[in-house]
C-alpha cells in the first residue's frame, strides 16, 4: 500500500501524524499505541493523542482539523449497509461521528452507493454495496486494526435473546428479553 502512495518512502517518514484515542480509556490508549509501534516499521510516525470523544467527533467534521486516524468503535455489527458506506462518499463528510472524517472519494464508489440506496430490491441493494465495497477495499482509505472478541454467556433460562442484534451494544438492550422463572437454575440462582 506505501508503494502506491502518492508519497515517497521519505516524504513519509517526514510526516507527523496524530492517532486521537478517547481520553480516560487505557483501551484505546492501549490500541492506539500499538497501532502506532506497528506502523512505525514500516516508516509511518504517529503520535497518540487522548482527547474527550465529544472533542473528537468535532474535530473530524472538518479535513484541517480531522485526526489521521481514530481508535473508535462499533463498526462491523451494523443494521444496514448503508450507514457504514455513507461515510465512503461526500454525503458522509463532515458528519459529527468520527468516521465522517474518512474524506474519501471515488465517484464510482459513491454512485454505486447511492444506487443501492435508492433501490428497494434488497438483491439489487446488495450487488450495488458489494461493488462499491470491492472499489473501496481495494484502494484501503481505512484500516481496521482489530476486532475484539466479545463473549457473551447467559443462562439457559434466558429467553428472547437472539444474536446477532445489530449495532454493538445493542446487544446489551434488556427490555426486550425475559426469563423463564419455572427453570430449575432460575430457582437456583434466585434461591427460591
Amino acid at each position: 500500500m506505501l508503494k502506491k502512495s502518492k508519497y515517497s518512502a521519505d516524504e513519509l517518514k517526514k510526516i507527523e501524524m496524530e492517532i486521537a484515542a478517547v481520553a480516560g480509556s487505557e483501551r484505546f490508549k492501549s490500541i492506539a499505541l500499538l497501532l502506532s509501534t506497528n506502523l512505525k516499521k514500516i516508516g509511518l510516525n504517529l503520535n497518540v493523542k487522548a482527547v474527550r470523544w465529544p472533542d473528537i467527533c468535532q474535530f473530524q467534521r472538518k479535513p484541517e482539523t480531522a485526526f489521521h486516524m481514530v481508535v473508535f468503535y462499533q463498526m462491523p455489527k451494523i443494521p444496514h449497509a448503508h450507514q457504514i458506506l455513507v461515510f465512503y462518499t461526500p454525503e458522509g463528510w463532515g458528519t459529527p461521528y468520527p468516521a465522517g472524517g474518512i474524506y474519501y472519494n471515488n465517484p464510482k464508489a459513491t454512485e454505486l452507493i447511492e444506487m443501492g440506496n435508492n433501490t428497494f430490491d434488497q438483491n439489487e441493494q446488495r450487488k450495488y454495496y458489494c461493488q462499491a465495497e470491492k472499489i473501496i477495499a481495494e484502494e484501503s482509505p481505512v484500516i481496521f486494526s482489530h476486532t475484539s472478541l466479545r463473549l457473551f454467556p447467559f443462562w439457559r433460562y434466558l429467553k428472547d435473546y437472539n444474536y446477532p442484534v445489530g449495532a454493538m451494544y445493542f446487544d446489551l438492550r434488556f427490555e426486550r428479553l425475559t426469563m423463564d422463572t419455572e427453570d430449575p437454575m432460575f430457582k437456583k440462582n434466585q434461591k427460591w
